[in-house]
């Protein structure tokens, strides 16, 4: 998707928000720690480790009764994991001594959450759409290169490789321009939260679990498409600004 698009789809959603009577709009930012919650057949799972990554965007607060809102949001999320390489391990004539992967996804994160009101607090609960936009591995590992004769070099191997959201199966021919792979170009999950407002100001913590294998399918393979499995999950904390009230509105 390009930035375009996302900046046009942004502004419709404020003006559209705007417009409506018994809305509050927010701007909102913060971080949280992001991980792929992995499962793979038949082999023992990876160490992914926790990113730290941060998050930004809009949000309307639609008033339903006294106790419950409606609350929609248009957020840019960097999601993400780490995989680390310490001592090391044979891989048949190469072993890795150092290093590091970085899998970094940039998503247009879109919740639409029901909110129960009690007093300064909200708990809230919905389903949230995720859009990659652009997705990266950066790496750099120290390989330790073993030949036929038993002599043995240490090489590294370092690069930011772009992958490519797809939102269809991955068919042969669309290796040829490839760097890093692809990534499934839509994810969905539920999210779940707790925020405390205090005048214009709100903070909240949310958790959400991705529920979409975000590896895309491949022709020819599908059956194989359930042994390997990716999914998002995120904690973090954020904090919001109120720039319209309910109270503010004719």
């Amino acid at each position: 998707m390009k930035t375009q698009q996302c900046i046009s789809i942004v502004l419709t959603f404020i003006l559209f928000q705007v417009s409506q009577a018994q809305t509050e709009l927010a701007v909102f930012a913060g971080s949280q720690f992001n991980r792929f919650q992995q499962e793979i057949k038949d082999y023992p799972d990876e160490d992914l480790n926790v990113q730290v990554r941060y998050h930004f965007g809009v949000r309307a607060d639609h008033e339903l009764s006294e106790r419950f809102t409606l609350r929609t949001s248009l957020a840019y999320m960097r999601k993400g994991a780490s995989l680390d390489y310490e001592g090391s391990e044979d891989q048949g004539g190469w072993e890795y001594v150092d290093g590091y992967d970085r899998f970094i996804v940039n998503y247009l994160h879109i919740p639409v959450q029901l909110a129960f009101n009690s007093g300064n607090f909200s708990f809230l609960v919905g389903p949230y759409a995720g859009v990659a936009l652009s997705a990266q591995n950066k790496y750099d590992v120290d390989w330790r290169i073993t030949d036929l004769s038993g002599n043995s070099r240490v090489e590294n191997f370092a690069d930011d490789e772009e992958i490519k959201p797809i939102f269809r199966k991955v068919k042969d021919e669309d290796y040829e321009d490839a760097e890093g792979g692809f990534i499934r170009g839509l994810d969905f999950g539920v999210e779940l939260g707790l925020s405390y407002r205090m005048g214009d100001f709100e903070a909240s913590v949310f958790f959400s679990q991705g529920l979409r294998n975000i590896l895309p399918k491949e022709e020819g393979f599908e059956e194989e498409y359930n042994d390997y499995v990716l999914r998002n999950q995120n904690f973090g904390l954020s904090w919001a600004y109120f720039i319209q009230r309910k109270n503010t509105v004719d």
